[in-house]
């Protein structure tokens, strides 16, 4: 087995993005299992700030690749840049954030590696000599051990799933040069969110809707701006055209892992409920008491979104005021 578990970073303009210290803690347990060294690699324009401080939580090598090339992110000059690099360090094991970039990027260096893949690891060791991942099937309800006879292994990880843990690496730094990627690809103009909101993979808080809300989102969205919160929706609001398929939580939409997830008016079908697993705390406003989403819900509030949540934003002022 080879001894180093190479973790690919992400930044969001020049900022390291919390998936990245998610992975790195993934990797470092696993490094403390084996005594292997852990690796991270950043691709981009320039070095964020907060990279050599991936060496506090666990690094032992910060391998910064560095050209005009990389930013923004393209799915082809990453895999073409990574996969030589991933040969050259001779890793084990390689991780990625299952966020968008992640899951979007781990199929490519699979096939361009010839390397056994695995989204959603939730668990691994070394077996045998085997990396062994465990995954959530059937939308969450049934775990597979899957055992990876090739190397490198590529994994992603759920996000929220693994959080940041203090350990010091060795943090030792080496420069990597490349070749110019020259992407076919090329990425012109890049419009924000004009609502200013936090992504969904990267909120600390959602509120969403589903088919129950009829369209009226007035009340969600006022409650998100109190609480600085992203807003989300099932796949039947967004089926309906109330709102984007960047708000869409779910298996065919965004998996998310916030600290706090309000779900308003939505049943909880099992594709949504799949969507959230990762969410530490979920309140559910909702008439049905039969809905399944109080079965995965921390709090139930068996009322009315729209007589509900305007009260609540009161209190919520109330509170701020004072």
């Amino acid at each position: 087995m080879a001894s180093l578990l190479l973790v690919i970073a992400e930044e969001r303009r020049g900022v390291i993005k919390r998936h990245t210290w998610e992975a790195l803690a993934f990797a470092r347990a696993l490094a403390d299992q084996t005594g292997a060294e852990t690796a991270v690699t950043l691709l981009s324009n320039v070095v964020p700030d907060g990279f050599t401080d991936l060496a506090g939580h666990g690094a032992d090598l910060l391998l910064p690749v560095v050209h005009p090339g990389l930013a923004p992110y393209t799915a082809e000059a990453h895999a073409g840049t990574l996969a030589p690099l991933i040969r050259e360090t001779a890793s084990a094991v390689v991780v990625l954030a299952g966020s968008a970039q992640g899951r979007d990027l781990a199929p490519r260096l699979a096939a361009r590696l010839d390397a056994p893949l695995v989204m959603g690891a939730l668990d691994a060791r070394f077996t045998d000599g085997l990396f062994t991942a465990v995954r959530a099937v059937y939308g969450g309800k049934a775990l597979a051990e899957v055992a990876l006879s090739g190397t490198p292994a590529v994994v992603t990880i759920p996000p929220g799933l693994f959080p940041a843990a203090r350990a010091q690496g060795k943090g030792r730094v080496q420069q990597v040069s490349v070749a110019d990627p020259a992407p076919m690809v090329q990425i012109l103009e890049r419009i924000a969110d004009p609502g200013g909101r936090v992504p969904l993979a990267d909120a600390e808080t959602i509120v969403a809707g589903g088919r129950g809300t009829g369209g009226n989102f007035a009340p969600i969205e006022e409650l998100a701006d109190l609480l600085g919160a992203a807003v989300g929706a099932s796949r039947a609001a967004v089926d309906e055209g109330w709102r984007s398929h960047a708000d869409q939580v779910g298996q065919t939409g965004a998996a998310v892992s916030p600290r706090l997830y309000v779900a308003c008016a939505i049943s909880g079908a099992v594709q949504h409920l799949a969507g959230i697993q990762n969410a530490r705390c979920v309140v559910a406003v909702n008439t049905n008491p039969d809905a399944p989403v109080f079965k995965k819900a921390s709090f139930g509030v068996q009322e009315d979104y729209r007589e509900f949540l305007p009260a609540l934003c009161a209190e919520i002022k109330k509170h701020k005021e004072a």
